[in-house]
Formats: C-alpha cells, sequence, structure tokens
C-alpha cells in the first residue's frame, strides 16, 4: 500500500476539497457505475482505480483494453469488462480479445509508466458465472473476478476513504499516512490484496 498513499493523498485534496457532502457523492458514484454495464461500468471501474490509489487508465478504441491499474513501474492488472444478460456464458471472442491485452500493454510499456519487464496480470471482470466449452483454451493465463467481488471489494475502499478523509490534514502528513496505510492492510484492500483476490480464480477453472 506504500506505494499509493500519496496518490490517495492527492484524490483527498482534488475531490475531498469540494466538501465532505460533495466527496460522499463522489464515492458513491462510483458504486452506482459499478452497477451499470458497458461504458458506465468501465467508468466506475476506471475510477475506482484512481481513487483507491493506483495510475488507472482506459484507453479508447476498438479491441483496446478496459481500465488499465498500474500499482508502480513493475506491476499492471489490465482488465477486459464484460457484463453479460443473465445466463450468457462467455464465448470465446471475448476472451481471445482479453488474451490479446498482455501485448498491448507490453508494447506501450514506455508510455504507460512500466519498466519493459513489469509483472502482467490480465482480469476478466463479468457478470457470467460459465464459459462456453473449450474457450478456456484460448486465455488459461487469464484471471477471473465476478462483479459482486469486485463491488464488494470497491463498497470497502469506499468506506474506508470516508474514513481517512475525517482525519485527512494534508498531504505528506506521516502519522495520518501510516495510520491509513495500516487501516487498508488490516482490512485487506492494499494493493497486494487485490492481486491475490483476482489470482485466485482464472477462466480455465470456470
Amino acid at each position: 500500500m506504500r506505494y499509493n498513499i500519496e496518490r490517495i493523498e492527492k484524490i483527498l485534496v482534488k475531490e475531498g476539497g469540494k466538501g465532505l457532502k460533495n466527496f460522499h457523492s463522489y464515492l458513491d458514484n462510483i458504486l452506482r457505475l459499478l452497477k451499470s454495464d458497458g461504458s458506465d461500468f468501465e467508468k466506475g471501474h476506471e475510477l475506482l482505480g484512481c481513487v483507491a490509489g493506483y495510475i488507472s487508465t482506459n484507453p479508447s478504441g476498438t479491441a483496446e483494453p478496459d481500465p488499465i491499474w498500474i500499482i508502480n513501474r513493475e506491476i499492471c492488472i489490465v482488465s477486459e469488462d464484460k457484463i453479460y444478460n443473465e445466463g450468457k456464458r462467455i464465448p470465446p471472442n471475448d476472451v481471445k480479445e482479453a488474451a490479446g491485452h498482455k501485448l498491448w500493454v507490453q508494447k506501450k510499456y514506455d508510455s504507460l509508466g512500466l519498466y519493459k519487464e513489469a509483472k502482467i496480470y490480465t482480469v476478466f471482470v463479468t457478470t457470467a458465472e460459465k464459459i462456453q466449452d473449450n474457450t478456456a483454451l484460448f486465455g488459461e493465463d487469464i484471471c477471473y473476478l465476478s462483479r459482486e467481488k469486485l463491488y464488494n471489494w470497491a463498497e470497502k475502499v469506499i468506506d474506508l476513504l470516508k474514513q481517512a478523509y475525517r482525519t485527512f490534514v494534508g498531504e505528506g502528513d506521516t502519522v495520518w499516512r501510516e495510520s491509513t496505510i495500516k487501516l487498508f492492510e488490516e482490512e485487506g484492500v492494499a494493493p497486494e490484496d487485490y492481486i491475490t483476490m483476482i489470482d485466485k480464480k482464472h477462466l480455465k477453472d470456470l
């Protein structure tokens, strides 16, 4: 978490500087977006990365990745977001699309601020619980994360940010930084915890 705390401070200065009510509305809107689909869901996913302290971006264009969360120059999480109708299985074309995201990041590592040899995790975020037969062969190394789990993780992050805001006195306060880092680590929402969560299950396990 230590490599993210400065970014969280900047969010608290920028958005928290607009007042408590506006800050809470900003955070609650992220949860609302994460209950949506399409571009609204992607926006919520991107903003969640920002408030959680990642460098978060959502490239535009056909077949490009959905939100990319960068922890530091050594670790990156690239996602494919697919919100399906109830009961739909993940089709091969969507998995093939996700499988290409790692290469996309590798080709743009410098502009993303990554080391060339950075560790890249690809995560498929979806409402689907099943995958079409043999489809997993196209993306054996792709992590699987249900929207429900992402939303539950987001709720924890948002709640902790609201707590941290109450004691925030400005950028660079060592005591606040240490207590906030400890808070995120104790609640299991530090970056390493997120990686552990997404890496528990892969598309091949569906």
